[in-house]
């Protein structure tokens, strides 16, 4: 069945009448988009434009149209055809062959056609992919390449895989033992290029049929080598643009490009250096040059894919190039100037671009970059596509897995600042493998009808069609009554011994080749009732209208008679008709209607029937109710109701879904069909989605009375999102975690594979697939209820979250919520009497009194009796050692060189603390300690001769002696190592092995400082009272920050920005592995006469911008540096840049920092008032130190 106009003529559309005046489409367009080549087609045919059929408005020419043909009503020559754009909104016209007329009023069949309401899981079909294999590049040299299609079917599909030219060759273990085959998974064991590089093909069968899968290509990537002869110098003028060409090289099928200035601790990064920009075509461009640029660059070239389909190591195969030599010339600083957006941009890759790939379109401009570059896209007379999004600071915009719907003209835009600006726009037109808008589905059709099968697939250029049964290709045999034309099959007299089976649509151009399949079931067998039964009573109202439902099923389709108490109805009558469906409409229902009705349906193979009885009552009453449904989501499906009621009453019908009142008008995806005059009332859902599964009411209101009758949708569709994502932190690696989630609702079908997503801490909400293919089993642990996957070739010391999506035979799910980050580092340490004169007294009270107050008094005697009483003093008896442990240990960075460690304190009881707490003891150790002793053991003993080392080994008191001194040595070194928690005098004696450092008071957190960044520590907790410490807590190991940046930024500039306000720019830092990632960017400025201790600081929160405006007093000379911060700290700072605002101009002597320096370096002392302030910072001995 096609919608589309007739091609007959005008003739057949006279029935529309004088209130169609409007343009119907039809299935006639172009069959490519060369013009000059192609003519027109009706695709719901495939048969071309016969020049004698042809109804052209005349006047017109239509040979440069590519639109679709209309019939347009006009005055002067009545219906004509003319063509017209696809996006316009015209109507449609159903046609078919009138041999397939039954198939407008038959029920749509599903291989449950004939049975009673069963699970359709259960019943035997025939084979049908899942998902299949998709072409894939090896690339280095894994130990083994696997690539597997999923077919289901009832019985268990049977796989196997071919090769050859024709297909012809099956592959075995017996054929190469390097094969093996586990259900359709293909693996091969070290692939070789001169064996294993090829096409390959998925077969599978059952016993309705065979099927095979796409055509795959295996190709093994290969890189060349970089010469050994350096390239010329690329010379540049300083404070203008300039590009640096990668060295050639060859490769298959691509490279990803880097490059890294002087040593690979220097790679360029655009994310962090704005003004520069790494092409997917290698160059490396810089908005504006400097001096600072000048260098030896390397450019580096990965070996990688063209899609995610790529196979290969975690460490792909790179090259290097020889360094060139970019030579900057000096010159002045030019005006603001710019932007330009160069000529090779906009530039788009891979070249030729194609749909199913990630297509990147790039733009870049030169100018001065003292100003920051806004760059933005746009599609003319469209949004950009859902699938997009920008990278780069919005210099590349990328379409993921992009579609010939993506085509269309692309604008980049670039400005700076409010008044300049430049653009640029590219028409994107894209190759595209074919690709099938609907897959062309099953059918079960009637024994002798005739069947037309159509499959629309696009493609750039446009397909070429055949059709294969059971693996083989299907041409026209008039004697079995096949025909086939281009991408239409036509059958005729169906027959089960000679069409069932399975068939496939094959599409194919110069971009490779796609196929659908579905199977055809020629049914035949008598009518029966099981499915859909009669009501066994049915009341309806007195005068009102009344339709009876008769939905036998049989093959061929039944012919429908009715019976009224035995006897046959006459149903032509103005009173009693039957509609074109078989149901039967009885108009003005009266008491000379009730009676039993008898539904008999019958075809050459038999016959059944089917009863219900009326009664005529007053009031509103249901008599067609609505039935539990099944609908696939994106299908339209139809709930019938149909109300008898009184003539002379108003009758409405509403709907509530879960009780509550549908509205149409604000879900337009409902439509309530009302009284119509011939029965078919009810309400359509179209484009169903799982929102839309549950309970529905169909409510017939009249004034005076109401009926209402409900029943449940069931809705299957791709599955819910899975929930519970996280990354199982005891399981991460230096490059994996294992991730664990729960799966969501399969909706009507098993879930049969994942696709995990990871998006890293930098690049914010851009989600990239970490794993494509994802098997439901391979998820599946004993004993665990929640699935798992191990996540490999992630980025060491980076943050990731995670996302799954779950996949089964109706599509993919939603993304699930994304993990919690994972943390960038993995955390991985009675009386008595006293004779004599005495001033003091010790009383032992027992180990078990500790801590306990005391009450004294002292009272003199002599021969003559006791003096008076002194007062009352409390003491308290001498303190225990603490029994108890600070408990969870936790220490975590405070910066590059410093941990903050925190624990839960003790009770301040006496029982735990057995005294006063008086602080905690905090102590580390460095990992690198027993590694020491291996290495300073070694040391000595390289250092003696071999004689000397005989004469050691041979006498054990020297040897010990020995050993001691390295035991010691070690010990001092990791001293200094640990050199962080705790420092003596150089005449104390270090009581203790461990470093540690005391914090004072009952208090739950300390800093330690000193460390050494980027190491491992382990800490523990000791309380501490008078009588000393406590127990060892557990040991926490960590690891701390990174360190803060290594190197300054450089070319500060100060300009004028209106006002007492100057505006400062420069050029951001580059950190390499051992420093921490920019947080922004911190400005000193201070009078120059005064202490650099003195400055006032400005704080950039964003480590992508590298400007800023401060405000400073006319006529004061400022010096001014800059530094980076991160979580390691504050980073070098630049050099000190001295400026003055004098009127509304910025003066800055970009020589006074040097002559500041020459003074300084020969210690040169002055009165001379011009030179005082310069003398002044120069005899400054702290901020000689602090600028130095």
């Amino acid at each position: 069945m096609t919608w589309k106009r007739p091609a007959g003529g005008p003739r057949s559309v006279e029935i529309l009448g004088a209130r169609a005046r409007r343009s119907w489409y039809t299935s006639g367009s172009r069959e490519t988009t060369d013009l000059e080549r192609s003519q027109f087609v009706w695709h719901g045919t495939g048969e071309t434009l016969l020049t004698s059929l042809q109804y052209w408005t005349p006047g017109r020419d239509y040979n440069d149209s590519s639109g679709v043909i209309v019939y347009t009503y006009s005055a002067d020559h009545g219906y004509r055809w003319e063509v017209d754009e696809p996006s316009n909104e015209n109507g449609y016209i159903c046609e078919l062959p009138e041999e397939e007329a039954y198939r407008i009023l038959q029920d749509n069949r599903d291989y449950d056609y004939g049975l009673e309401r069963i699970d359709l899981n259960l019943l035997e079909r025939g084979p049908y992919f899942v998902s299949q294999p998709h072409s894939t590049v090896i690339v280095g040299d894994p130990p083994s390449i696997e690539v597997e299609c999923v077919a289901s079917g009832n019985p268990e599909p049977i796989y196997s895989w071919m090769k050859g030219k024709d297909f012809d060759v099956k592959l075995t273990p017996e054929l190469d033992p390097r094969y093996t085959i586990t259900n359709g998974k293909l693996r091969i064991e070290n692939p070789v290029i001169q064996k294993d590089s090829g096409l390959y093909r998925c077969r599978v069968e059952n016993k309705f049929g065979v099927i095979v899968g796409h055509v795959i290509r295996l190709t093994f990537g290969d890189i060349g080598e970089f010469s050994n002869v350096p390239d010329a110098p690329v010379n540049a003028k300083a404070y203008e643009g300039a590009a640096i060409d990668c060295s050639k090289i060859s490769y298959k099928p691509a490279v990803q490009y880097n490059w890294y200035k002087h040593t690979a601790l220097q790679f360029i990064r655009p994310e962090f250096q704005p003004y520069m920009f790494i092409s997917r075509n290698g160059k490396l461009y810089f908005t504006e040059v400097t001096t600072a640029d000048e260098g030896s660059y390397h450019c580096l070239a990965m070996l990688t894919g063209v899609n995610r389909y790529t196979i290969g190591t975690d460490q792909p195969p790179t090259r290097t190039s020889m360094p060139i030599r970019l030579h900057v010339h000096d010159q002045a600083p030019k005006a603001d100037w710019g932007p330009e957006i160069q000529d090779e941009f906009i530039a788009v890759f891979p070249k030729p671009p194609l749909a199913g790939q990630d297509v990147h379109l790039e733009c870049f401009a030169y100018g001065t970059a003292t100003s920051q570059f806004v760059y933005s896209w746009k599609r003319e007379g469209k949004e950009l596509p859902k699938n997009s999004h920008q990278l780069d600071h919005n210099r590349v915009l990328v379409l993921t897995e992009a579609t010939l719907d993506d085509q269309g003209v692309y604008t980049c835009s670039v400005s700076r600042g409010t008044s300049s600006r430049d653009s640029k726009s590219i028409y994107l037109k894209l190759g595209a493998k074919p690709y099938f808008l609907l897959p062309i589905g099953n059918q079960h059709a009637d024994f002798g009808s005739q069947l037309t099968w159509r499959c629309d697939a696009r493609a750039n250029p446009a397909a070429s069609f055949r059709w294969l049964r059971n693996g083989r290709p299907l041409t026209s045999d008039p004697d079995q009554g096949i025909r086939v034309i281009n991408n239409v099959l036509v059958i005729k007299k169906l027959d089960p011994a000679k069409h069932d089976g399975m068939y496939q649509c094959e599409a194919s151009n110069n971009q490779g080749t796609s196929l659908s399949e579905g199977q055809l079931r020629v049914l035949k067998f008598p009518p029966n009732f099981n499915k859909y039964p009669m009501n066994r009573n049915i009341r309806a109202s007195a005068n009102g209208n009344l339709t009876l439902h008769c939905r036998p099923e049989g093959a061929p389709l039944p012919v429908i008679r009715w019976f009224l108490n035995g006897a046959e109805l006459p149903v032509s009558s103005s009173k009693v008709m039957q509609l074109p469906g078989g149901h039967l409409r009885l108009l003005f229902v009266t008491q000379s209607d009730v009676g039993e009705y008898r539904c008999r349906a019958e075809n050459f193979l038999g016959a059944a029937e089917d009863r219900t009885i009326i009664t005529v009552e007053p009031g509103t009453h249901i008599s067609i109710s609505p039935a539990d449904e099944t609908v696939t989501v994106n299908n339209t499906v139809f709930l019938p109701c149909t109300a008898s009621h009184a003539p002379d009453a108003d009758m409405i019908y509403s709907w509530r879904f879960n009780g509550f009142l549908l509205d149409p008008k604000r879900h337009p995806e409902y439509k309530i069909i009302q009284e119509t005059g011939i029965g078919r009332t009810g309400m359509y859902i179209r484009l169903a989605t799982l929102k839309h599964q549950g309970h529905y009411v169909c409510e017939a209101l009249t004034p005076l009375s109401a009926d209402r009758k409900g029943a449940w949708l069931t809705v299957k569709g791709p599955p819910s999102e899975p929930a519970g994502v996280y990354a199982d932190t005891p399981t991460t690696g230096n490059s994996s975690v294992v991730i664990r989630w729960t799966d969501g609702s399969d909706n009507g079908a098993a879930i049969s594979r994942y696709i995990i997503e990871a998006a890293n801490a930098y690049e914010g909400d851009t989600w990239e697939i970490a794993i494509a293919d994802l098997k439901h089993v391979d998820t599946l642990a004993e004993e665990d209820t929640t699935n798992s996957v191990k996540v490999s070739g992630l980025n060491p010391g980076c943050g990731y979250r995670f996302r799954v999506i779950s996949v089964n035979a109706y599509g993919r799910s939603p993304p699930s919520r994304p993990s919690r980050s994972l943390l960038e580092y993995q955390l991985s340490f009675p009386q008595k009497k006293l004779l004599g004169r005495h001033d003091h007294h010790v009383e032992l009270v027992g180990v078990e009194n500790y801590y306990l107050e005391y009450e004294f008094k002292v009272q003199a005697f002599n021969d003559l009796g006791y003096g008076p009483n002194s007062t009352v003093v409390t003491i308290m008896s001498a303190e225990d050692l603490p029994i108890a442990i600070p408990t969870n240990v936790y220490a975590d960075g405070y910066n590059g060189s410093a941990m903050e460690v925190t624990w839960t304190p003790v009770p301040q009881t006496r029982e735990y603390a057995k005294g006063k707490i008086l602080g905690y003891q905090v102590f580390g150790l460095l990992l690198l300690l027993l590694l020491l002793l291996v290495l300073f053991f070694g040391a000595h003993m390289t250092l003696c001769s071999c004689e000397i080392r005989k004469t050691l080994y041979s006498n054990n008191k020297v040897l010990l002696l020995l050993l001691l001194v390295v035991v010691v040595e070690v010990v001092v070194m990791g001293v200094w190592l640990c050199r962080s928690i705790n420092y003596w005098h150089e005449e104390e004696v270090a009581t203790d092995y461990k470093e540690f450092i005391r914090h004072e008071g009952q208090i739950d957190m300390g800093i330690v400082i000193g460390l050494k960044s980027d190491n491992f520590y382990f800490f523990t907790i000791q309380v501490y009272n008078s009588a000393g410490l406590g127990p060892i807590s557990e040991y926490f190991f960590q690891e701390t920050l990174h360190a803060p940046a290594f190197k300054y930024p450089e070319d500060v500039r100060v300009s004028s920005a209106g006002g007492h306000a100057v505006e400062v720019w420069w050029r951001g830092v580059h950190i390499t592995q051992p420093e921490a990632n920019v947080y922004g960017y911190v400005i000193y400025y201070w009078p120059a006469n005064e202490h650099y201790r003195t400055a006032s600081h400005l704080i950039v929160y964003n480590h992508l911008t590298y400007h800023a405006q401060i405000h400073v007093d006319p006529g004061v000379v400022y010096a001014l540096r800059v530094s980076a911060y991160s979580v390691g700290g504050y980073g070098k700072k630049s050099r000190t840049t001295y400026f003055t605002l004098e009127g509304r101009n910025v003066l800055v002597d970009y020589r006074l920092a040097q002559t500041v320096e020459a003074f300084r370096s020969a210690a040169i002392t002055s009165s001379i008032s011009v030179l005082s302030l310069i003398v002044w910072l120069t005899m400054s001995t702290p901020f000689s130190l602090i600028v130095s």
